[in-house]
Parts: C-alpha cells; sequence; structure tokens
C-alpha cells in the first residue's frame, strides 16, 4: 500500500486510524507546504527535514505493514506463515528431492538463514522502486524530502523481517544448532544490510521513475541472483574454479548471506568478502542517496 492508498482508506473508514497526510500532520510533523521541491536546498538541511519526519516514516510502516494482509482470513499471521511456506517448499525441493546437501550437516536450518537473509535484501530493493512511481499524487501535492519515499518502504520490509528474527532461531534450535556467542552480533550484521537494501533501494526509485520497466525486470534479476548468492548451496563445495568463486564473491548479496551464517551456524566467511561487502554498502548508501536526490525535481512526472 502506497502512502497516497494510505490517506484514502483513512478518510473512507472513520473507525480506521487517520493516516492522512494533513490529518497527521499536528501529530507527526507536516510534510511541508504546498510548493514545488526545493532545488536549492542544502544538504544538511535536506538531512534535517529528513529526520524531523522519523515519527511520520515509522507511522506509515506500520500502517502499511498492517494493511498488507487486512482482506485475508488469517491477516497478519501470514506475516510469518508466507516465509515458513517458502522455507518447506524449497526444503522439499532442494533437501528431499534433488538432496542438494553437499558439505551442509542441517540443510533446514541452512537454508532458512540464507533465504530470510537474502528476501530481506530483495524484497526492500523491489518495493524502492515502486517507491516513487506509486505516490506521483501525492508529489505534486505537498513538499516533503523525496527520499523518504525510499526510506519509508525500507523501514516496512525491515518491520516485516521481524518476525524472521523469531523463526530462524527456533529452527536452528528445534534442528540441533547450539545456542552461540555470534548470535550477539545478529544487531550489526541487521544495520549493515539495512544499510546495503537501502541504498540500493534509492538506486532502483529513481531508475524506475524513469524507467518503469525495471519493475518487470528486477524480479528476474533476483531470481537469477538467488542462485548465484549460494541461498540453496553450499558454494565452497560446487564451485571449485576460481574464475567462477570470484564472482560469487563480488556479489554483495553473497557476502550478506555468508554473513549471516557465519553468525548463526558459524560456516566460514573469508575477510575479504566480509570487508568487499561492508564497503559496497556504505558506498551504496552514500552513493545511491546523493543520486537520487538529484533526480528529485523529475519525480513529479509520468515518463
Amino acid at each position: 500500500m502506497t502512502i497516497s492508498e494510505t490517506n484514502r482508506g483513512a478518510a473512507d473508514a472513520s473507525s480506521a486510524p487517520d493516516t492522512s497526510v494533513v490529518a497527521s500532520a499536528s501529530a507527526v510533523g507536516q510534510l511541508g507546504p504546498l510548493r514545488a521541491a526545493d532545488a536549492g536546498i542544502s544538504l544538511r538541511r535536506y538531512l534535517g527535514e529528513l529526520w524531523s519526519r522519523r515519527d511520520y516514516i515509522r507511522f506509515v510502516a506500520g500502517s502499511e505493514l498492517r494493511s498488507q494482509q487486512m482482506n485475508t482470513v488469517l491477516g497478519n499471521v501470514w506475516h510469518v506463515l508466507n516465509p515458513a511456506l517458502q522455507i518447506g517448499v524449497f526444503y522439499l525441493i532442494f533437501g528431499v528431492v534433488l538432496g542438494v546437501n553437499r558439505g551442509v550437516d542441517n540443510l533446514l536450518a541452512f537454508i532458512t538463514v540464507g533465504l530470510f537473509s537474502y528476501q530481506f535484501s530483495t524484497k526492500s530493493v523491489t518495493a524502492g522502486a515502486k517507491s516513487i512511481t506509486a505516490n506521483r499524487a501525492i508529489l505534486r501535492s505537498v513538499w516533503f524530502p523525496r527520499a523518504m519515499l525510499p526510506v519509508t518502504t525500507t523501514f516496512t520490509q525491515f518491520l516485516s523481517f521481524l518476525p524472521m528474527l523469531v523463526i530462524m532461531p527456533a529452527i536452528c534450535l528445534v534442528t540441533g544448532e547450539p545456542v552461540r556467542v555470534t548470535w550477539l552480533l545478529v544487531p550489526a550484521i541487521i544495520a549493515l544490510q539495512l544499510t546495503l537494501n537501502l541504498g540500493l533501494a534509492f538506486f532502483a526509485a529513481r531508475a524506475a521513475s524513469h524507467i518503469p520497466d525495471v519493475q518487470q525486470l528486477l524480479p528476474y534479476v533476483f531470481r537469477m541472483l538467488l542462485y548465484a548468492s549460494g541461498v540453496i548451496f553450499l558454494v565452497d563445495e560446487y564451485v571449485e574454479n576460481s574464475s567462477y568463486r570470484l564472482l560469487f564473491e563480488l556479489n554483495p548479496f553473497y557476502g550478506i548471506v555468508s554473513l549471516w551464517r557465519w553468525a548463526v551456524l558459524d560456516y566460514d566467511i573469508n575477510s575479504h568478502v566480509l570487508g568487499f561487502t561492508s564497503a559496497v554498502a556504505v558506498v551504496s548508501l552514500i552513493a545511491g542517496f546523493l543520486w537520487f536526490r538529484r533526480g528529485e525535481q523529475s519525480y513529479t512526472h509520468e515518463n
């Protein structure tokens, strides 16, 4: 659900929380006056404007997440049931039918950690790609830092990921994995992954605002990267050629998945993979934000 859809839904249902931009302004801060995007605003002021609207971002993200399954019988239970069913399907196909378990002692936990961490990134980028095109109407009506849109979609996906932080250790413990001290590093891993997700969401948002076909291509790209990130199999056991291995190591999603498995399941991770992934995350956030902001004036135009 987009911000504009949240506004319409709140106006139509008096019993639901009022999430309209105007009505919620007094509670969580105005988006801005009815004027064109300010091209001359300084970077410092822009970031300040964005930070001052953090309560609104949390408010919209929470409302959006609650509304996603509101028309289903089980409601928000699907936020947990959907990933659990996906894990079951992947385990049945790759673990039981195909037997892709070379070098992996606990395939169920292996797939769980890999798939949950990978989908956290792919969903964030995919949602970010839609953040501008889905909110053209509000962009033409109200000024606010346009970066709010990909930030909000990324934060929404983070909230959606939180139940996975319960399912993931539960599956690990049930399947015989011990509690490890490296589990304490999970918040740091999430922070690094959020940095990468937001940076790529900025890139995807601007790219899709100019070339809407990007939204159609992303699912195919991420489907291919699913296998190029070692989500289903242990790369060290299947990829012996050093050139091919380098392709995996230059994939930041592979680095994120490997980092999660190192912390949760005690798999090895190369220091250069960790360093490269961290550098890509930081650079993508800075470059993505700056590139996104350069297109601030163009986001109200249809292509």
